[in-house]
């Protein structure tokens, strides 16, 4: 099974795949695709542009608050996500580094895209908690 798609930005498609046999099922999955897109703008509205106005909120015990070019490289990611109807994560959490890392899981699967303090980016993928792929974007 192939989990990434290696010309875009994104976290893994859903496991299951939608169908699309009537007209209930085209409104479900519309329905499905609007909850998808608002559940991504909450973490732009919700955690990123906090972050972005308050740099220090988090400077605290050795941690480094996302650093303003790792909250813009963020938001673009956002951006690029939600515009090729990707999945919203599970998560957004920083790194102690000044960086971002967007989380998700399914089953046996964990993924993960890390944007760094410089606003580099890397996806990891595991299975089962071991490692499979991991690829700097």
């Amino acid at each position: 099974m192939t989990r990434l798609n290696t010309n875009l930005t994104t976290i893994s498609d859903p496991l299951m795949p939608k169908s699309v046999t009537s007209a209930a099922d085209e409104m479900l999955a519309s329905g499905e695709a609007e909850q998808n897109r608002t559940a991504w703008l909450e973490i732009i509205d919700r955690k990123l542009i906090d972050w972005g106005r308050s740099p220090g909120l988090i400077d605290e015990d050795g941690i480094v608050s996302p650093s303003i070019k790792s909250v813009a490289e963020a938001i673009e990611l956002v951006h690029t996500m939600t515009n090729n109807g990707c999945p919203a994560p599970m998560r957004v959490v920083c790194n102690a580094d000044g960086g971002i890392v967007f989380e998700k899981q399914e089953g046996q699967f964990f993924e993960t895209i890390e944007v760094y303090e410089d606003g580099s980016k890397e996806y990891c993928l595991f299975a089962n908690s071991r490692l499979q792929h991991r690829i700097a974007l």
